[in-house]
């Protein structure tokens, strides 16, 4: 099966989503493994072009089966970014303990008004800065499990709908290699 521009223009695809594809394929692409792996690298929404595909009736395959690997993909999703959000608030509580103790401080300074309002404003600040700014490598670090598991959700939806549609497997992704000197053909 071939998909062209036209179709995802049929299918009321946006303009991002057109973009990438006339890019990619200015001509149409044969829809095989390789193209929705491709897509998948591309950060293409082929969840949503699979679905209208199938209600337009471009694309025919058993619901049941896609909807059984999509709740398998949803489950392991689910689990990776579960597993990734308590780690990270686990690895934050002792940042923002440390953080409201000195806060407590601060308050209990400025009330015995040992320090004024604008010195209390300074330190506030101060002690929020240093608390965000020792939790943003615990969240890069979440959020790029997050970022991981959205992208093996993409990858195993396109599998399951290359299997259930017994696409055939196609060339792999072309990755233009810069590194090699010209050929002299």
């Amino acid at each position: 099966m071939r998909v062209t521009l036209e179709d995802l223009r049929e299918l009321g695809a946006c303009r991002e989503e057109r973009q990438i594809f006339a890019e990619e394929w200015p001509d149409g692409v044969e829809l095989t493994r390789a193209a929705l792996e491709r897509a998948v690298q591309l950060d293409m929404q082929i969840d949503w072009w699979i679905e209208e595909a199938h209600r337009a009736g471009h694309i025919v395959y058993d619901r049941y089966l896609l909807d059984s690997r999509r709740d398998l993909a949803d489950q392991a999703y689910h689990t990776m970014v579960n597993k990734a959000q308590d780690e990270r608030a686990e690895a934050e509580q002792p940042i923002w303990a440390e953080y409201r103790e000195k806060r407590a401080a601060i308050e209990k300074a400025e009330r015995e008004g040992e320090i004024d309002d604008l010195e209390s404003c300074k330190r506030y600040n101060e002690i929020y800065r240093a608390a965000e700014g020792a939790c943003m490598p615990i969240r890069e670090k979440s959020w790029k499990v997050i970022h991981a598991a959205d992208l093996l959700w993409r990858h195993e939806l396109a599998w399951a709908l290359a299997d259930i549609m017994n696409l055939p497997k196609g060339d792999p992704p072309c990755e233009e290699d810069t590194t090699a000197a010209p050929s002299s053909d």
